[in-house]
């Protein structure tokens, strides 16, 4: 949990796009989707979550902390 909340801004930012593009990306590949979850759709979205946290964590790791670092210079 302690890592969720170190990346829930990074999540936070990345969670629209992703799913955005994700979901219009697999009603694109899979036109005849039915509407509800099934075990292709929850497919989708497992892969989904797991790139937000990807994402996530290199956001914070090469923006986020640098520029926490650079703060804690700067006071």
């Amino acid at each position: 949990w302690n890592r969720a909340g170190v990346l829930s801004y990074s999540i936070y930012l990345w969670h629209y796009p992703i799913y955005k593009f994700g979901i219009d990306a697999f009603h694109h590949f899979r036109p005849a989707a039915s509407p509800g979850w099934d075990g292709p759709t929850l497919a989708a979205v497992a892969v989904l979550s797991g790139v937000i946290v990807l994402f996530s964590s290199m956001t914070y790791r090469f923006i986020e902390q640098p520029f926490l670092a650079l703060k804690q210079r700067l006071d």
